[in-house]
């Protein structure tokens, strides 16, 4: 249950403010002065403040800044509050930290509509990844679990890295991240180019979840390691890139010759059983990624089986990779 801070010095209006919130589901406190809400926010831990302008011993413009300045509360969104409907007022709200401004007396409908709001993006915020910005884990299962209830037609598809440690080893981690980023960019783009619905999401390091219409996910896939198999030469030097590999020491500490980075993408759809839920289209899109991985070069392969069908190899379809990893990608599935 999110809880709200009410801060009002005006009695009435918090209790009014807290009842209907309360009947919609909300758990809410209430402080009538600034230095009061400083107090509540430190022992109730709220999701949301709801904070007035004008109030006694500290105003909600101090209030707010106060709120912006700790770094345990700097992310606790905060809508003002007021009866001052000047442009200067609203200006002063949003340059102290104010997620938004609403002027009394206003319509409660329109103020519930601004916390649903304005929680759902601070979820999502915080929720993204911090290297790509990119939606992370709880917006993500929150995603594929609407995408299941719709009953629409979908591919998820997982994609992975190979050969990431080794680069990450022998150039560092910034490096890393470059090539991360590179990535995000092209899954981004892609799926805003060939699928009218999409959604990527970053799971954490070099492991992405992308959602695309039932049809375009091979269009999708195809682009995808097209694009990344042209550009991933960028990111290694010359010698390397030359004879197509680099040494580096491997989980058992021994020195291996590593080809370049290529991409393994596990796809899963509900074309021909239906997904129960995020855990179980994480989980068979993970395994298809596995077997992607078993193959050189860039690939993905796409689990077609059926309801009571045997182990995913057998009915595992997909693009193989190996030497060409952008031409293997023109040619389509196998």
């Amino acid at each position: 249950m999110m809880r709200v801070l009410i801060v009002d010095d005006d009695q009435d209006i918090a209790r009014i403010l807290r009842f209907r919130l309360q009947k919609k589901g909300f758990e809410c406190v209430l402080a009538a002065n600034g230095l009061e809400a400083l107090e509540k926010i430190d022992t109730h831990h709220p999701d949301l403040v709801l904070l007035d302008v004008m109030m006694p011993k500290m105003d909600g413009f101090t209030a707010c800044r106060e709120i912006r300045k700790r770094n345990a509360w700097c992310r606790i969104p905060v809508i003002m509050l007021t009866a001052k409907g000047d442009i200067a007022d609203k200006v002063s709200g949003i340059g102290e930290g104010a997620d938004d401004y609403i002027v009394k007396p206003f319509e409660f409908e329109e103020l519930l509509a601004r916390v649903h709001m304005i929680l759902r993006r601070t979820q999502e915020t915080m929720s993204a990844n911090p290297l790509t910005g990119l939606p992370g884990n709880n917006v993500i299962s929150k995603k594929v679990e609407s995408v299941i209830a719709a009953g629409t037609p979908f591919a998820a598809c997982y994609a992975d890295l190979d050969h990431f440690k080794a680069y990450n080893d022998e150039y560092g981690f910034e490096a890393g991240d470059k090539v991360i980023k590179f990535l995000a960019e092209i899954l981004v783009r892609v799926t805003r180019e060939k699928s009218q619905q999409s959604f990527v999401g970053h799971i954490g390091g070099d492991d992405f979840l992308f959602l695309v219409d039932l049809d375009a996910f091979e269009t999708c896939c195809q682009t995808v390691i097209q694009r990344f198999d042209a550009g991933i030469s960028q990111f290694y030097r010359d010698e390397h890139v030359r004879s197509g590999f680099l040494e580096s020491i491997n989980r058992q500490g021994q020195r291996m010759r590593f080809p370049l980075m290529s991409l393994s993408i596990g796809v899963v759809t509900n074309s021909q059983r239906t997904a129960g839920d995020a855990m179980q289209v994480s989980n068979r899109a993970a395994e298809m990624k596995k077997y992607a991985k078993g193959q050189a070069g860039s690939c993905y392969r796409v689990d077609r089986r059926t309801v009571g069908a045997g182990p995913a190899a057998e009915d595992a379809e997909g693009m193989p990779g190996g030497g060409d990893g952008a031409k293997d990608a023109a040619g389509g599935g196998r």
